[in-house]
């Protein structure tokens, strides 16, 4: 079990200025932070034309301070952050809506079938069939080898980032490049991953832990 946090740590302002400042950098790997910091280089350059338009004071701080607000909203954990570490609300509090999310996920993804993938798996205490009012989806993208298909694969995180942004739905997902990663970052012997994308099958090749969608929808229920 994670420790228990407890003092400053869990001040409100304490964890959206965490939030804020890391946006999960410390956690991806090279390829999605390259993902992200490219993204980011972009929101500051339509800032800072902007702001050059209009004359403003201090163009180059103004501006890298919005286009990291800017991340830190389109391509961040917001509902996520607010479910599951300020408990202020969600609008996911009932498990069958929660539910109907993620059934909607696997059918996009499945249609999708993206080339550049290896599967789609959520771990955590969902995984376990143990749905809170708290509960966030901590869902993992693996990418097939190589620098590009991590590129394609980061691109397709943040897509789904912006999904849940506009449902208002609390995920939490990355990009993992290989199953080292997999395995250094996750638990993946206790949490029982389950697939919501397969790729001709490989999942049970990386992953052999991994339980089927109609499998956890029979835990779950």
């Amino acid at each position: 079990m994670k420790p228990v946090r407890s003092g400053w740590r869990i001040w409100p302002v304490v964890i959206i200025i965490r939030y804020w400042i890391i946006q999960g950098m410390l956690f991806m790997n090279n390829i999605e932070r390259i993902h992200r910091l490219c993204l980011e280089a972009i929101f500051f350059g339509v800032i800072f034309a902007l702001m050059i338009v209009l004359d403003m004071p201090y163009a180059v701080v103004t501006s890298l301070i919005l286009a990291h607000s800017c991340s830190f909203f389109f391509n961040g954990h917001v509902f996520a952050m607010m479910a599951h570490d300020l408990f202020w609300f969600s609008l996911y509090k009932d498990k069958r809506k929660f539910l109907r999310y993620l059934d909607d996920m696997y059918q996009r993804m499945n249609a999708l079938q993206p080339a550049y993938i290896e599967g789609v798996v959520f771990f955590g205490s969902l995984a376990r069939g143990v749905f809170r009012e708290t509960s966030d989806l901590d869902v993992r993208f693996i990418s097939k080898p190589g620098f590009w298909n991590g590129i394609k694969s980061s691109h397709l995180v943040f897509k789904e980032r912006l999904h849940a942004l506009m449902a208002g739905f609390p995920i939490d997902t990355y990009m993992f490049a290989c199953e080292k990663e997999i395995r250094e970052k996750m638990d993946v012997i206790n949490e029982h991953p389950v697939s919501l994308y397969n790729s001709n099958g490989n999942l049970k090749h990386i992953l052999p832990e991994t339980q089927s969608f109609q499998r956890f929808k029979e835990i779950i229920s």
